[in-house]
């Protein structure tokens, strides 16, 4: 019998890469050769480039598909990818050679893991007549999924959302402090405190407490918290009630003024043939009152006709 060899051709059917671990900064994958080597595997490459789109934000950023990366290239089938960034999304794909040609698979899509967000360089603030503007697109590595941004100017929250610029009315020429915090799911992080005066220009960067520029947990003063104020709302509320309750209740439970003795009798006047004369009416209702106002008294009053 004889054997016959067929001529070698370019590989087909390459699998794609598979992760086998992930960090923050990391991708450990291995890939298979061909199932279609026809010839013998000479060498394989793994390329990676950023891919689009990137993990969810409030805000979603633009995001430009990354040039491709040759990251390994030998007769290994695994490799453990490093200088990735946190929180991002990478594709990865599996290039196989042999001595005819090559073939490669279909791009798999990583992500990386979280870490807390990270001061980058000191935000930017311009001002003109009537607006000062601030961007701090560009102070912070977020690393997770952001919570918001909060910027302060002596303290004072001015600001909390998920952009990350910002236009504030010049209504005068005082000196601005102002400080960004970026926090996520992870942290949180601090510019350093900036001074910038609309009539000057922005003066020299102020290090942060402790030493460690933009690093920082510590958040906007409790009383300018909104939850605070209406905490305080709410109890100048609640003692309000009660003072009025207490003074209502006090007026509803006053004692009505009771007479001491029963109403006098009106007179009524009629004329007699020797001139005019008032007397009491003598009735059964004069009667009574006789009796009621000797009760009170204690003693009998005669009464009798006198002529005028």
């Amino acid at each position: 019998m004889s054997e016959v060899r067929t001529q070698a051709s370019p590989p087909e059917q390459q699998p794609s890469p598979r992760p086998l671990a992930l960090t923050s900064r990391s991708a450990q994958v291995e890939w298979d050769e061909p199932l279609a080597p026809n010839g013998l595997i000479e060498s394989c490459e793994l390329h990676v480039r950023s891919s689009c789109p990137q993990p969810p934000q409030p805000v979603l950023p633009l995001c430009v598909e990354g040039q491709i990366e040759t990251r390994f290239f030998g007769r290994g089938r695994n490799y453990n990818v490093t200088g990735l960034q946190p929180y991002s999304s990478y594709q990865l794909r599996a290039t196989c050679y042999n001595n005819m040609g090559s073939t490669a698979s279909n791009w798999t899509t990583v992500t990386t893991l979280t870490e807390a967000p990270q001061y980058i360089s000191p935000f930017e603030v311009y001002s003109n007549l009537t607006l000062v503007w601030l961007d701090w697109s560009a102070s912070f590595s977020l690393n997770g999924p952001l919570r918001d941004y909060s910027l302060t100017d002596n303290n004072l929250r001015v600001y909390i959302g998920f952009h990350s610029y910002l236009y504030i009315p010049r209504t005068s020429e005082k000196t601005l402090s102002l400080q960004v915090t970026c926090t996520t799911d992870i942290g949180s992080a601090s510019t350093p405190i900036i001074r910038y005066s609309p009539a000057t220009g922005m003066s020299p960067v102020e290090p942060t407490p402790g030493g460690k520029q933009g690093v920082g947990t510590q958040g906007a003063p409790v009383y300018s918290e909104m939850w605070f104020i209406l905490l305080l709302v709410f109890l100048g509320l609640l003692v309000l009630a009660v003072l009025l309750g207490l003074v209502l209740r006090r007026a509803l439970r006053k004692e009505p003024f009771i007479r001491e003795r029963p109403p006098l009798i009106p007179l009524q006047k009629r004329s007699q043939a020797g001139g005019d004369a008032y007397m009491y009416v003598e009735d059964d209702e004069f009667v009574e009152a006789i009796k009621a106002f000797s009760s009170v008294r204690k003693e009998h009053t005669m009464f009798t006709d006198t002529h005028l």
